[in-house]
């Protein structure tokens, strides 16, 4: 009987994720798991058991979890937490394989584990994560490259460590969202595949590497002459280059943090609007992120921002997400779908259902004006009445349109568009997206063996809204499964 014996924490994946890790990479699925746990993670210890539940599923093992009075342990009592593990530990011997995770809990139980599992257990496991701003995230979802698995038994008192092989699935087609790209990548990861080429059909456009350690990948661009009706052009490469993350505007991180300055020290309330080129290019979603990264651990600190839209700029991007290919059997699965532009633009909404989310405020101006000049005038009518709107552009004559009307409380900020030769760096969340804008936004890509779909017939707009593509040849569809349940699972505690 193999045995896994952790401590319950205030974050269920810290808890969970060693025992996932040590599942899908050495296959090694317990038969038992004891939980050391005390009154205030009740909550925790619940979560962590029905997660156990469902990782039995996935891998085909029954996992018998024991967290009753016997493994309860009271928070202060240090000797008593000491007690209760060195004859757990002990009572274990002979058992078969003990693993003692030490990576959840607070530092005096994951030393008082650290010593009773040197002594009484087979491995002493840790799995080290270098950003603990994921630390409330599940395993997948985190970098493996930010990650990293250490049997501290073999490493100070000799012996092999915890190993196995990693069982390959059937190879299947499965529909994916975005946010679960990254499950994909950190598959490519552990099988040690870092360098993969993206390919349209038979044209190379670029080769990504996924670096070892750190939060970085890196693209490089390699074609730049493709054209056709249903899949666009090079044009449009460079665009989801840029909305992705993986190329940065050259003065974003200057611009966000002005901005951020303006919401912070303005006598007014402060607005944040946006033009239509800079909804594209998802700069509601850097900068919430700017935002969140400045307030790191503070977030109780963290401003309120409040958004205002343009109806020009929704205007302009319904115009553009309503474009079809023709009805044209020649086109296969592409006939009467949206065509390469205007599946970019659904980038735009993508954007605009996030403002809708964070309530935004709708300013709509009568007159006969168009484009560049109704967004000023509405956005300033807006500041005339309301407060100061802050409005980001990455277009010129924008700017200057707006820029007219400074006095009355409309402040353009211009994002700069960076030169577009790459090589590009950026992190493996953009990584993530570039796959995902690629595929929806030129139809399909090739990852070889794997293929993404963003176009298929029948798609409907609640696949765009969950943001999916389908997945060939993916043989490793069990962690998509357990990740869906375990989010699944998390959204519903809230």
């Amino acid at each position: 009987m193999d045995v896994w014996v952790a401590s319950v924490s205030v974050s269920s994946p810290a808890v969970f994720n060693g025992l996932w890790f040590v599942a899908e990479r050495y296959g090694f699925v317990p038969d038992r798991v004891y939980l050391l746990w005390n009154e205030s993670v009740v909550g925790q210890l619940e979560a962590v058991r029905r997660a156990i539940g469902f990782l039995g599923e996935t891998y085909g093992r029954r996992v018998e979890v024991v967290a009753d009075e016997s493994v309860r342990v009271y928070e202060e009592d240090i000797d008593g937490f000491r007690r209760k593990v060195g004859e757990l530990l002990k009572s274990l011997g002979g058992v078969g394989r003990v693993v003692v995770d030490i990576t959840p809990g607070r530092k005096f139980m994951s030393s008082l584990m650290l010593a009773a599992g040197m002594e009484h257990a087979d491995h002493v496991v840790y799995l080290f994560l270098r950003d603990l701003g994921y630390a409330d995230s599940y395993l997948f979802h985190i970098p493996f490259s930010l990650q990293k698995l250490v049997d501290l038994r073999a490493l100070f008192k000799g012996g092999a460590p915890l190993s196995g092989e990693r069982v390959k699935g059937e190879r299947v087609t499965v529909k994916v969202c975005r946010r679960d790209l990254m499950v994909f990548l950190n598959s490519l990861y552990l099988d040690g595949r870092l360098v993969h080429d993206v390919r349209l059909g038979g044209v190379k456009l670029g080769r990504f590497t996924l670096k070892l350690e750190g939060n970085e990948v890196s693209f490089n661009v390699e074609c730049n002459d493709f054209c056709d009706e249903t899949h666009g052009d090079f044009s449009l490469v460079r665009e989801v280059i840029l909305a992705s993350g993986m190329a940065r505007f050259s003065n974003e991180e200057e611009a966000f943090g002005e901005v951020l300055n303006e919401i912070k020290r303005s006598s007014r309330t402060v607005y944040v609007g946006f033009d239509t080129n800079s909804l594209v290019f998802r700069v509601p979603s850097r900068f919430l992120e700017y935002v969140r990264r400045a307030y790191a651990g503070m977030r109780e600190r963290e401003p309120s921002i409040n958004f205002v839209i343009s109806g020009e700029v929704i205007n302009e991007v319904s115009r553009n997400v309503n474009q079809k290919l023709p009805v044209d059997p020649k086109l296969g699965d592409y006939s009467n779908q949206l065509t390469p532009r205007a599946r970019l633009f659904m980038v735009a909404q993508g954007e605009r259902r996030l403002l809708d989310d964070r309530n935004s405020e709708v300013v709509e101006a009568g007159g006969d004006a168009r484009g560049d000049e109704k967004i000023a005038l509405e956005y300033k009518e807006f500041a005339s009445k309301k407060g100061n709107v802050v409005v980001f552009t990455t277009d010129s004559a924008a700017y200057m349109a707006m820029d007219s009307f400074r006095r009355q409380g409309l402040i353009p900020v211009k994002l700069n568009l960076p030169s577009m030769q790459g090589p590009f760096r950026g992190r493996w969340e953009d990584a993530r997206d570039l796959l995902y804008y690629l595929s929806v936004v030129l139809g399909e890509i090739n990852v070889s063996p794997y293929r993404f779909r963003g176009v298929w017939r029948g798609k409907s707009p609640d696949d765009w809204r969950r943001e999916l593509v389908e997945l060939s040849n993916f043989e490793y569809s069990r962690i998509l499964e357990l990740s869906s349940k375990l989010l699944a699972e998390k959204g519903s505690r809230g």
